[in-house]
């Protein structure tokens, strides 16, 4: 299957999320994952932070 310009920018969306996230959780260890809802965890990191991940049409992660 051939890569088209469409397919490239999911990917390269993916790999700036993953790079985001690795450098806001270095250093850092998790307290505990709670379940929200039927789509939603919540991980609680030991300094207070909290990252929610959601999939529901596509992976959502925001950070509080």
């Amino acid at each position: 299957m051939a890569v088209t310009e469409r397919n490239k920018a999911p990917r390269a969306a993916a790999r700036d999320l993953t790079a985001k996230l690795d450098e806001l959780l270095k250093g850092r260890a998790i307290q505990k994952v709670l379940r929200a809802d039927a789509e939603e965890i919540v991980i609680e990191l030991t300094d207070g932070s909290r990252l929610f991940v959601r999939d529901k049409d596509g992976l959502d992660i925001s950070v509080t």
